[in-house]
Order: C-alpha cells, then structure tokens, then sequence
C-alpha cells in the first residue's frame, strides 16, 4: 500500500499576479525647460527641487513599485555637454558588475533637436534602463529606471518589459520647452 502513494514532490515557488497599467498618456508640460508624456498611472514628483539651474523630477508607478528619475541640466559650454555625457556614461556602466548585458541604442529625432543614447541592462542589475538626450546646445536630460524590489529577472520579467516600453515611449517623446521655471 505504501508503494501505490505519490511521493511529495518540492514545488516551484509562485509570484503574484501582476495587473499591469494601461499606457495611456497624456502631455505634461513641466516645472522644468521639457515636455514628456506622462503615463496616467505614475505619479509625478520633484523630490529635490531645483538646484541652481538642475531640475529633479520623478515619476512613480505604485502599482508596480517603479520609479523613472529625471536629471535636467541646462548646458553652459561644450566643456559641460562632455561632463554630463561622460557622467551619464559613467553611471550606467556602474551597474556592469551585476548586469549580463548593456545595449546602446541611438536617440536621433532632429525635427525637435533631441539626440542621445539609450541603455537597456540585462540580469541582476539595480536599473534595467537608462537614457540620456540632449539638443547639444543648451539642454541635457538624464533618466534611470529603478525598482523597489530585489531585481529577480526571472519574477520581474513581465513588469520590466512594460517599463522597458515606457521608458522608449518617454525617451522617444521628449520635447524641449523655454517655458519651465528657470
């Protein structure tokens, strides 16, 4: 009789099911010299205020426990384009210790003067994109994605996919503006 019972079997462990937020967006103008299209399900913040002439701006997804941060930086010089680039650079490729991998992907939208690069990490790393654009004359706009949670590729692949659309749609539909506070 002991024979004919199955033998317990480990099981996987589960993750929750995720409900994913729309994609709709709507065009914000903001406290600061750009325009982006904002998700209607992320919360808009300015953690830091302005700095000098720096502007900080965070959007935030509760649902999902993602943040995008933004960087704005009015360029001075060519001198200040190489810095913020090089800096940008410097702070994607901080995370090659945990990431298996690093795309580049060229920004290139001249109709409205934006240029850059934008980052996509693989594997275990903190941020799993990043983007960088400028109009190389006098604005420069960094953003990273992070998570509030472990970064688990394998539980969190479907809410990095998602986020990974956001942050090309917001890459993609920057737009320059002198209307920010300056």
């Amino acid at each position: 009789m002991g024979c004919l019972r199955e033998q317990p079997m480990p099981r996987p462990y589960a993750f929750h099911r995720l409900n994913l937020p729309d994609t709709f967006s709507v065009s914000t103008p903001l406290d600061c010299p750009f325009e982006i299209r904002v998700n209607q399900a992320a919360v808009l913040s300015y953690p830091k205020g302005k700095s000098g002439t720096a502007c900080w701006v965070d959007l935030h997804y509760p649902s999902i426990r993602a943040s995008v941060h933004f960087t704005y930086v009015p360029l001075e010089s060519r001198k200040t384009l190489g810095d913020c680039i090089k800096g940008s650079q410097e702070l994607v490729f901080k995370h090659t210790i945990r990431a298996s991998e690093i795309l580049e992907d060229p920004l290139t939208f001249g109709d409205r003067g934006v240029y850059g690069l934008f980052y996509r990490l693989s594997g275990h790393s903190a941020s799993n994109s990043q983007f960088y654009v400028t109009d190389s004359s006098r604005h420069f706009l960094r953003a990273a994605l992070y998570f509030d949670a472990t970064p688990n590729p394998d539980s969190m692949a479907p809410v990095v996919d998602y986020m990974l659309g956001e942050m090309e749609r917001l890459a993609t539909g920057i737009r320059w503006t002198d209307t920010g506070k300056q």
